[in-house]
């Protein structure tokens, strides 16, 4: 082991690590950290610095491209927005990324420890900007829209730190004064808006069990003892970051209009929105008016290309406002950060203990039209997460694990395939019964360690919301068990010549294919047609559900006749259930077409191919 690898490891060892040099903190890293001003090594890069910006220099631009279509940008972009704000004090693209260690624990900053984290908190201030009037007399854009827009434009191509302050530098001299920031630390405060608690959760791997906040050095872990020191904490990065709903709501319903934004539609012939449900119907507290309801979900976002780190937020939609402007009315209350997935029970502790509280006593706002208070009760009533994360909210066994559906108590049988075994989920005599609030909590009780009831393992902290049911307040998600799963699944087996049967690996059939996916003419609400089948690894969300959509038109006379009903069954019923109104009869069509489907499923491909998410088709409707 090299001498500077030893210092380096002493370093992260010391307890005091604030106040030792870091051995690998060069002079450029420091200056990128810090608020001090950089010993320039070239005048063209000082001029840089001073906002010539006719002297600027390519290099200082990253040119890594992301191909992504804008629906997952715009999520991935609000997870990162409010990732970088907490991570770098002054920098908006977060420079060089090439030592991961220095980028791994988000509050290196000395100025932070000192001051920002002296009660557990992550102070900031705001540089307010009405985002709503125009960006200049005339300006189609509103400031907020131009805001975002440059943002959104500073992530997605890596803008270094001296390349944003150019930029801004430009836009002042285009656009009449005032019109947006003048400088990284001007930009940067616009949208600090909220106040951020550390919570901590034991370091002990085997453990992870919440701590909370911290305001002392060091504590015992309330469940295996082991000491947690908040110096070990911050630097090994064993906490997550939470800011109040509460206070995020009350800035919606003051600054944001909210109240205004709320509707309900009340059919009772179809559905149309979430407040059609029998679940939204039987939660008396919804019928009151100014009271709302939230859908949030958690899921893991990878952060490095070359590590396994990755970040995790909560985030919650309204129910009350309408789906076209639900995404402008995100709250993202929680995010976690680590190279492992977060203890459930631990990560979604101060959020299910804040939505018991919204529950009872609700959020007091100021209405600025009546000049009263009011006070708006909050009930988080669905939560839809992807099959892998659904399984520790619940506390349930996973998919790959015996009564491992979270729907139903079907038990799963586990078969051979390939080099070794998988379980499958075919339909069976009789049909297994649903899951029920009261039956899960039932199974639970029984349940202890190692020896989960009907595939629960235990209790779940979800059980203490009033308006929360533990079996269908949980629902598929339709983007990873039928676009990601299914469809990529079925089509899968067709183009890796899996199925002799089904030769569309010909290179004439995959050219016809291509052809016809060329000449259709999409209508509006397509914003996207599929690339080749050539690149379908490469599909995204949206390009499975078109050529799903599209898919009778595509594969008519291309593969086989009981192969291509069989598809059509899927199609029809995934139209059917994504229709703006779904009448009830269309739902029993569409359940007695998917029933249909996974039983057809194992005649045709085999017992093997009868998977979870093929399974899960029968929970749809």
């Amino acid at each position: 082991m090299s001498d500077r690898r030893k210092k380096y490891k002493s370093f992260l060892e010391d307890d005091y690590i604030h106040k030792k040099k870091n051995p690998r903190r060069n002079k450029y890293k420091i200056f990128l950290e810090d608020d001090e001003e950089e010993p320039h090594r070239s005048t063209s890069v000082r001029r840089n610095r001073e906002g010539d910006v006719a002297s600027l220099s390519p290099q200082t631009h990253t040119e890594n491209r992301v191909d992504a279509e804008s629906e997952e940008d715009t999520q991935l972009l609000c997870r990162e927005e409010a990732a970088r704000q907490l991570t770098e004090p002054d920098d908006i693209s977060g420079g060089d990324i090439e030592d991961e260690e220095q980028n791994t624990h988000w509050l290196s900053n000395e100025e932070q420890s000192s001051s920002n984290l002296e009660d557990g908190n992550i102070r900031t201030t705001t540089c307010v900007i009405d985002g709503d009037q125009p960006l200049y007399p005339g300006a189609k854009l509103s400031k907020g829209e131009s805001l975002t827009a440059l943002l959104g434009y500073m992530l997605r191509h890596h803008v270094t730190k001296a390349g944003s302050q150019d930029l801004l530098h430009l836009l002042q001299m285009l656009l009449p004064e005032n019109s947006l920031p003048s400088t990284n630390y001007l930009f940067k405060r616009t949208f600090d808006t909220a106040s951020w608690q550390l919570h901590h959760y034991c370091l002990n791997p085997d453990c992870g069990a919440y701590i909370g906040i911290l305001d002392v050095e060091s504590v015992l872990c309330p469940m295996c003892d082991t000491e947690c020191k908040v110096s070990e904490h911050l630097s090994k990065g064993y906490y997550f970051m939470y800011t109040p709903l509460r206070d995020e709501i009350k800035n919606l319903f003051e600054n944001h209009k909210l109240n205004e934004k709320l509707s309900q539609t009340n059919n009772s012939d179809c559905i149309q929105d979430i407040s059609d449900g029998t679940l939204y119907k039987r939660i008396p507290m919804l019928t009151e008016q100014g009271n709302i309801s939230l859908t949030w979900n958690t899921d893991g976002v990878p952060v490095f290309n070359s590590s396994s780190y990755s970040m995790w937020p909560i985030q919650c939609t309204i129910n009350e406002v309408p789906p076209s402007e639900r995404k402008n009315f995100v709250l993202v209350p929680a995010l976690w950060f680590g190279q492992t997935k977060p203890k459930m029970e631990s990560f979604l502790k101060p959020f299910i203990e804040e939505c018991r509280s919204l529950e009872s006593e609700g959020v007091v706002w100021h209405n600025t039209l009546t000049k009263t208070y009011e006070c708006s009760k909050v009930a988080a009533i669905l939560c839809s997460v992807d099959s892998v994360a659904r399984a520790p909210v619940q506390n349930i066994n996973q998919f790959n694990g015996a009564h491992g559906c979270n729907f139903c108590t079907h038990s799963g049988e586990r078969v051979e395939k390939g080099d070794g075994f998988t379980r499958v989920y075919p339909l069976s005599v009789p049909i297994p019964s649903l899951r029920t609030h009261e039956g899960m909590i039932h199974d639970a009780e029984l349940a202890s360690v190692n020896n989960p009831v009907n595939g629960v393992k235990g209790p779940s902290l979800l059980t203490t919301l009033q308006c929360f049911d533990m079996a269908e307040s949980f629902v598929p998600d339709y983007l990873h068990s039928v676009l990601l799963g299914v469809v990529r699944q079925i089509t899968g087996l067709w183009f890796d010549n899996k199925v002799p049967e089904v030769n569309v690996k010909n290179p004439c059939v995959l050219k016809e294919i291509d052809k016809r996916l060329k000449s259709v003419r999409p209508p509006s609400e397509i914003t996207r047609l599929p690339r080749s089948v050539k690149e379908r690894q490469k599909w995204k969300g949206s390009e499975w559900r078109t050529f799903l959509l599209i898919s009778p038109f595509i594969l008519m006379g291309l593969i086989p006749t009981q192969y291509f009903h069989h598809w059509m069954l899927l199609a029809f019923a995934v139209y059917l259930l994504t229709s703006s109104h779904i009448s009830h009869v269309n739902i029993d069509k569409a359940h007695m077409a998917l029933c249909e489907f996974v039983l057809l499923t194992e005649s045709l491909y085999g017992k093997q191919e009868v998977s979870y998410n093929i399974h899960l088709l029968t929970h749809l409707a």
